[in-house]
């Protein structure tokens, strides 16, 4: 159901060992690009968010009611009990080492001590009117900050300040994809937006007929790997473009809704109890 590649290489995948609840209580994860597995789940037992790292070695554990954290590679994790809030759903680090954390609660965070402890501005509370709180948030390396809203008729907002004062965009999308070249990837169903480092203003848009994108891989090499689902059938594609989206070619069937680039340009996606690696 989700995968991340944390800083050092270490691949994890968080996924549903039930197949009627759509709970994550199940993780992986390989040190030696997914030929080999270990089952760490028994750690924890409460439904999985997701799993960050940060870029001193330190993890991030995201669970519906707790954040937890290991120093030791995830071969212990404790509970962090200052500041940081229920349900946390995206963290993300700034140029400078801060960490940042959103929440299904509308609640932004930021922590100066890798992890440690967190506060929160309350004033930076009364900037948002997401109703259902963030399903995403991204820092891209000019030190701009995106926050996505849970509700798709709500509008994204963006941050120069790291939360002191936030504005929304009058451009809608539903992922932020990470940013190579100076350029930032947007993406809202079968629109893919491409936008300047330093503005908001469109500087490119591509489109993949008849589906809806539920994840995109920007490679340094220019090349652009969608994954989507046919609108009609609901059957999984995997398209490709060398020419940042002008053209797509058929790659392969997916049944995945999600795929990373790790440091040394590989593509991973778990897709039929499988990961594919290219």
């Amino acid at each position: 159901t989700k995968m991340n590649i944390i800083p050092g290489g270490r691949i994890y995948v968080l996924s549903s060992m039930d197949p009627i609840k759509s709970n994550t209580t199940h993780y992986c994860y390989s040190d030696d690009l997914g030929n080999t597995w270990v089952d760490d789940s028994a750690q924890v037992t409460r439904n999985i968010t997701n799993i960050w790292g940060s870029k001193r070695g330190t993890l991030l554990l995201g669970t519906d009611e707790y954040l937890y954290r290991s120093t030791d590679r995830g071969a212990s994790w404790s509970k962090v009990v200052n500041g940081a809030p229920p349900s946390p759903i995206a963290i993300a680090q700034a140029p400078n080492g801060d960490l940042y954390l959103a929440s299904s609660h509308a609640r932004l965070n930021w922590s100066t001590d890798d992890g440690r402890t967190w506060v929160s501005n309350s004033d930076t509370l009364y900037q948002f009117n997401f109703s259902n709180g963030f399903t995403d948030m991204k820092i891209a390396p000019n030190g701009r900050m995106f926050v996505l809203p849970a509700r798709e008729n709500e509008n994204p907002s963006v941050s120069d300040d790291f939360t002191k004062k936030f504005r929304p965009v009058t451009l809608r999308f539903s992922t932020i994809i990470d940013s190579v070249h100076n350029v930032f990837y947007f993406n809202d169903n079968s629109t893919i937006y491409k936008s300047k480092l330093d503005s908001l203003s469109i500087i490119d848009t591509c489109h993949i007929p008849n589906s809806t994108v539920s994840a995109l891989i920007s490679h340094p090499n220019g090349s652009l790997v969608a994954f989507s689902k046919d609108n009609t059938t609901g059957a999984g594609f995997i398209y490709r473009s060398i020419d940042f989206g002008k053209n797509w070619n058929f790659i392969g069937y997916t049944s995945s809704i999600c795929a990373a680039l790790d440091s040394a340009y590989n593509i991973y996606t778990p897709t039929g109890g499988y990961l594919l690696r290219s």
